[in-house]
């Protein structure tokens, strides 16, 4: 610290806040019909409920830098690649936005397609 610096304190953000954070961001994205389990027990892929989304998230943090993988279903008649693009853009774009970690990987597991309701 300089001389006319003061230490005020830290920040801890909470793995589950960048969950929601990156759940919340997958769901306002282009394609993207929901979220599912991460959990390989589940042979069928279901939905989860916003309450619920976590579930459907993995985050890991070291070193400062923010690694997030997400278990979603995609739109029947999207283009997969596209969607998954997008989302990774969007969702590192809002965790640096609201946390100010770097955001290192995105991965997309595509769980399922299904048509909006």
């Amino acid at each position: 610290m300089g001389e006319n610096e003061e230490y005020i304190g830290q920040i801890n953000v909470a793995n589950d806040v960048i969950a929601d954070l990156a759940g919340y961001a997958a769901l306002e994205s282009y394609g993207v019909v929901g979220m599912t389990s991460s959990s390989h027990k589940v042979e069928v892929a279901q939905l989860l409920t916003r309450d619920k989304l976590k579930k459907g998230i993995r985050v890991k943090i070291s070193d400062g830098k923010v690694e997030i993988e997400l278990y979603v279903i995609i739109e029947h008649g999207t283009n997969l690649s596209e969607v998954a693009r997008n989302l990774v853009e969007r969702v590192k774009y809002e965790v640096e936005k609201y946390t100010g970690f770097e955001v290192a990987n995105v991965e997309i597991h595509i769980q399922g397609v299904k048509t909006r309701k």
